[in-house]
């Protein structure tokens, strides 16, 4: 099972700056989800199934001031190593890992990091599911 990384362009509105003059860290928050909502729709995957994703953890570190400019999101999907040599259904996974970079597009430096672990559960009982149970509600219907 493979999986894209995607870059996506952001631009930063006056609104997301603080009295300081730079982004406020809520807004990154909103930045990096929207490249995680990206990487959802490039590969088919939507939060309308009976499975979806949700964020367990997130680990953000800001590496440079984030300044009115035009950024790029990268977002790659790190599956555990048991899936990426092919048990992929041999052994259950129940959280992914997903990597995400802002980055000044002009100058493509890295501008903040983000360690994002996902959960999968069951849309309508909240139960715990597999990352293969979430892909193949992906799948159906």
């Amino acid at each position: 099972m493979y999986f894209d990384t995607v870059n996506i362009t952001l631009h930063v509105r006056p609104g997301d700056l603080d009295i300081n003059g730079h982004v406020n860290n809520a807004r990154v928050l909103e930045y990096f989800e929207a490249g995680r909502w990206s990487w959802l729709s490039k590969h088919g995957l939507s939060k309308q199934k009976s499975s979806i994703s949700v964020v367990s953890s997130i680990r953000v570190v800001y590496l440079r001031e984030i300044n009115y400019q035009e950024l790029l999101c990268r977002t790659q999907l790190h599956l555990p190593e048991s899936v990426e040599v092919g048990t992929w259904e041999d052994e259950l996974t129940y959280k992914a890992e997903i990597r995400q970079i802002l980055l000044d597009k002009k100058e493509e430096s890295t501008l903040a990091t983000a360690d994002v672990s996902i959960v999968f559960i069951d849309r309508n009982s909240r139960e715990l599911r597999s990352l293969q149970e979430f892909i193949h509600s992906q799948k159906a219907t």
